[in-house]
């Protein structure tokens, strides 16, 4: 986990996926399945002004997982 939007704005978003996503790239190529929601459902925002349903889903989902992985800057996340 690494911030989408951090406490800094979202100025910073754009690098904060870059990081996610290399992380789970690196994991796929290891052959670990993950998901990243970074990469997953990013910029929907645009569309979808309402991001609770994204969180509500997203902690669905990491309610079911057996392991997740959390990067040393996630206690910027603004959620």
């Amino acid at each position: 986990y690494h911030p989408y939007e951090d406490i800094y704005g979202v100025h910073e978003k754009e690098e904060n996926v870059w990081k996610a996503r290399q992380v789970a790239l690196e994991l796929w190529k290891r052959g670990i399945p993950c998901i990243c929601p970074h990469t997953n459902s990013g910029d929907f925002e645009f569309e979808i002004k309402d991001d609770g349903p994204f969180i509500d889903g997203y902690l669905e989902m990491i309610s079911h997982c057996t392991h997740v992985i959390v990067l040393t800057e996630w206690s910027k996340s603004s959620y």
